[in-house]
């Protein structure tokens, strides 16, 4: 018996593909992206820290449903819009991929560029809607 046939195989691809193809996510996991899980997110919200929360899916993702207040910047694009990041305050980058590969990604391009209060973040959008903090739309 064949659980894994060639036609599983092709669907299997090309749903990695469409996936790679719309930024759901990327196919590296830097480590050395510090992590920030929500309730740590929640506190430094509420202690009224200076905090941008940034959506690294696809634009058409984040249409749909994403953390309120956050902006949309796919990873993808991170390097090409590296101006519009704050320069003060937390940046926290989420997705739903395991590991937050894409968002660790975004992250580890800011720290490049000399940003030191960049993380991913921990279960992203999923662990979020666990912890029933506010969506949009």
């Amino acid at each position: 018996m064949r659980l894994f046939t060639p036609e599983l195989a092709l669907r299997f691809t090309g749903v990695a593909l469409a996936a790679l193809l719309t930024g759901a996510c990327s196919g590296s996991d830097p480590v050395g992206v510090p992590r920030i899980s929500v309730l740590e997110l929640m506190a430094a919200i509420d202690a009224g820290e200076y905090v941008t929360i940034v959506d690294t899916r696809s634009t058409s993702s984040y249409a749909s449903r994403h953390i309120a207040g956050s902006i949309s910047v796919p990873y993808y694009e991170t390097e090409e819009r590296l101006g519009e990041f704050p320069t003060a305050g937390k940046i926290v980058f989420y997705c739903t991929c395991p590991a937050e590969n894409s968002s660790a990604e975004a992250a580890e391009v800011l720290q490049e560029h000399g940003h030191v209060n960049v993380y991913a973040l921990v279960g992203g959008l999923e662990a979020w809607l666990d912890a029933g903090y506010p969506t949009e739309p």
